[in-house]
């Protein structure tokens, strides 16, 4: 129910929905599988937007002992843009975050092995999938430096 309730396509609906996440009545280990849906980008943003806005609150209200899991999935969270204009800030931002927390060293270097090759695959296949949607012509994409 609280997955369905966070995949609104409607952003304002979304944020909404989210603030159960902060929610003390909830197990935040349920709550926290809110910010993991909806699959658009504009959800995506959302969600984003949500965690670095109660960052300290959620990441305080994680079960003691619940080791470096929920961490890691939470930096997946901010890496999942798979942008190369905006590598270097989801990178500044996962530091920020992570570095200090259980497994943050391997947190921070996870986060790169998946924010580099997303980076590239995007840059090669892009301009094709649109111009496939778009009936055009693609031209072929020139190599990326993440």
């Amino acid at each position: 129910m609280l997955r369905a309730l966070a995949s609104v396509r409607d952003a304002r609906r979304q944020a909404a929905a989210l603030a159960l996440v902060l929610d003390p009545k909830l197990d935040p280990r349920e709550a926290l599988q809110m910010l993991f849906t909806g699959g658009r980008e504009a959800n995506l943003a959302v969600a984003q937007a949500f965690f670095q806005d109660h960052r300290d609150a959620i990441l305080k209200g994680l079960p003691p002992g619940a080791g470096p899991g929920p961490f890691a999935r939470l930096a997946a969270l901010l890496v999942e843009t798979c942008e190369a204009s905006k590598r270097d800030e989801v990178i500044a931002k996962v530091h920020q975050t992570f570095a200090g927390l259980p497994g943050g060293p391997r947190i921070i270097a996870q986060s790169l092995e998946q924010l580099d090759p997303c980076i590239a695959r995007k840059h090669k296949l892009e301009p094709e999938i649109r111009a496939w949607l778009t009936g055009a012509t693609a031209k072929p994409a020139r190599s990326a430096k993440p």
